[in-house]
């Protein structure tokens, strides 16, 4: 009778601390969601401004115009983290194998090799420049393989801050959109037909929305060639974050093999300044996971950052969950027709969940900060830029 009573009177309990949960996500729920209801309208206004794009802009045009409040940084978190892992799976339902299948093998090897090669060159480059590793993956994917989403996708296992994060999300916008009036006009000084240009729009450009506006202005028929070779450039995200994965735990691994034995004392002060600030950040979880957890006009202090990257760093995912159910969507979408209704629906939520996940992402985006980070990430993004658009460019005359 004891055991029944108590689990009735903490029922209400959960209930109630369910609630309060919730109502702190909701500031920033709302502010995501009325970027995207304002990036919605400007895509209906003008299509080729893809409602992602926007909404990462005007991201970050609030968090540089003003102070981020406290009270939006739980739901802002949620948004960066949780909506867009949801919006990555539910984007698998629009890439079937079949469609991937009648692009041909030679484009499918193509799309393998702009990626392996843009990512273990960027790597590389970013290393002889004394980049970060987590800053140089971070910039790797998001330009070898799908822009925004492959950024964010690779956030937890390169154990990126947000900082970083934020510089990636800026390169990848800068880049790709310059990247929408260049690729169409250099298509057509080269002498590319139609089939060659829009094959290399969609193997070079970052995200899928740049790659529509470029395949438009390219023309009519350039979009039902570049947008299936984009999308199978998205699929090798699930590739590529496992073997990163790997790479980030056995770089941890390593490091801490090298690492010479503190001094006892040392070692006492370490544990009790860790305690202490895991102590800080039990109590402020909410309002330290997300794009905007530092102030949102000021960089994070030294203290701040070595405590928290071996957080993320010390046991990366291999395969994080959202991979795998991308992953299970693109096979669900291959064998089974769902209703169009239902198609229509799926197709909304994720859009809306992509889009608010931008958003949050955006307020990220701190202008002073990318102008601290000095020049050498903005020009490894050039370098990565030219090195996928060049193999993506001879492997298609090659194989035309």
């Amino acid at each position: 009778m004891s055991s029944a009573t108590e689990e009735q009177e903490s029922t209400p309990s959960r209930q109630a601390a369910a609630i309060q949960r919730w109502t702190k996500l909701l500031p920033g729920l709302i502010v995501t969601a009325v970027v995207t209801v304002i990036a919605l309208l400007i895509n209906r206004l003008q299509p080729l401004l893809s409602t992602m794009l926007v909404a990462i802009v005007l991201g970050a045009l609030i968090g540089n115009l003003r102070q981020v409040p406290m009270s939006w940084r739980p739901g802002l978190s949620f948004s960066s983290k949780h909506l867009l892992r949801t919006g990555i799976v539910l984007l698998g339902l629009q890439i079937s194998l079949a469609t991937l299948a009648g692009l041909g093998w030679q484009r499918l090897v193509l799309v393998v090799v702009v990626v392996s090669v843009g990512v273990t060159a960027t790597m590389l480059i970013g290393r002889v420049m004394k980049i970060s590793r987590s800053l140089t993956m971070l910039v790797a994917c998001g330009f070898s393989i799908c822009g925004a989403a492959a950024v964010a996708g690779t956030k937890d296992v390169s154990g990126a801050d947000e900082e970083e994060t934020g510089t990636a999300l800026g390169l990848v916008v800068l880049f790709g959109t310059l990247s929408i009036p260049v690729v169409p006009l250099l298509a057509g000084l080269i002498g590319l037909d139609t089939p060659q240009a829009a094959t290399w729009a969609g193997a070079s450009i970052h995200e899928v929305a740049q790659v529509v506006a470029a395949a438009a202005a390219i023309g009519p028929d350039a979009l039902a060639i570049a947008v299936p070779v984009k999308l199978a450039r998205v699929v090798c995200l699930a590739g590529v974050v496992p073997v990163l994965g790997l790479l980030a735990r056995r770089t941890t691994q390593s490091s801490r093999q090298d690492q010479p034995s503190a001094a006892p004392q040392a070692a006492s002060l370490d544990d009790a300044s860790q305690a202490e600030a895991g102590s800080l950040d039990a109590t402020s979880a909410d309002a330290t996971s997300g794009p905007a957890a530092a102030p949102a006009n000021a960089r994070p202090t030294n203290a701040q950052s070595t405590t928290a990257k071996p957080a993320t760093a010390n046991k990366p995912a291999l395969i994080p969950g959202f991979v795998l159910g991308f992953l299970a969507m693109v096979v669900l979408g291959t064998f089974i027709t769902l209703p169009a209704g239902l198609a229509g629906a799926i197709k909304i939520v994720q859009s809306a969940t992509l889009a608010m996940a931008m958003a949050a992402l955006g307020f990220g985006i701190q202008i002073r900060a990318m102008r601290e980070v000095g020049l050498r990430p903005v020009l490894l993004g050039l370098i990565a830029t030219i090195i996928v658009s060049l193999v993506a460019l001879g492997g298609e005359l090659l194989i035309s």
